[in-house]
């Protein structure tokens, strides 16, 4: 299983650097790199394609890290046959991808990266992927939305009218870069399983953390919240 610090850390061994550097290529050099990590190169253009765990994603140097480190910051063991998974922040499908093996559909929601999750839908032939092309934040608000330097302009939808709007939710997955503080989190009930990367950017957002952490506890979840780093924790929690 490939992790992503050994990744990281395979790129840039010596020898491979030094290999890049006499190829002038940036597909072998990732390649020679990666060698060790389960992972194929399959094409090269402006943007890299790779196979990994046998799912195909259109990848370039932003998007290329949640595709190796979904499987160690979420638990997909949890989807079961038939849900319905909501995935908040899906960028280009690293975790929507692979849920949707098990899922009965995906709810994909990205305000930024839709057309390349749209065609690595269509690489892995998945039908199951329904693509919403929004932001999570104060319902009818449009304003810029930014991830890394990549900037566009988006319609939001309030957590709770989405949720309306799909109806059932078995699975959420979260990751949207501190907007998920504008989830309140009574709008999370009937939800079974919620994977979620939780952002600290502020002591404010710190406050959110013990708050969600105070109602998972009031309504019957079991959880565990890691601290990833000082401002991040991953949550894991499932109703009991």
């Amino acid at each position: 299983m490939a992790s992503v610090t050994k990744a990281i850390k395979d790129l840039f061994k010596p020898d491979v650097i030094k290999f890049g550097i006499r190829t002038r290529s940036i597909s072998q050099w990732v390649q020679a790199g990666l060698r060790e990590q389960n992972i194929t190169l399959l094409d090269m253009n402006n943007s890299i394609v790779m196979e990994y765990r046998g799912y195909k994603f259109k990848v370039d140097a932003i998007t290329v890290h949640p595709v190796i480190s979904v499987y160690d910051d979420y638990w997909l063991d949890r989807i079961r046959k038939g849900d319905v998974v909501l995935d908040i922040g899906a960028q280009i499908g690293a975790f929507a991808i692979p849920a949707s093996n098990k899922a009965k559909i995906v709810h994909a929601v990205e305000p930024l990266f839709y057309d390349t999750l749209k065609y690595n839908r269509y690489l892995n032939r998945i039908e199951n992927i329904e693509i919403h092309t929004f932001g999570i934040n104060r319902s009818g608000f449009i304003g810029e939305t930014e991830y890394w330097g990549v900037k566009g302009d988006c319609d939001y939808m309030s957590f709770k009218n989405l949720k309306q709007y799909i109806g059932q939710v078995d699975f959420l997955k979260i990751d949207c870069e501190g907007a998920e503080w504008t989830i309140n989190p009574d709008d999370l009930k009937g939800i079974r399983t919620i994977e979620a990367e939780l952002h600290t950017f502020n002591l404010w957002h710190l406050r959110n953390v013990h708050k969600w952490e105070r109602w998972l506890k009031k309504n019957n979840y079991e959880y565990e919240l890691i601290k990833q780093d000082s401002t991040r924790y991953m949550l894991h929690a499932e109703l009991k």
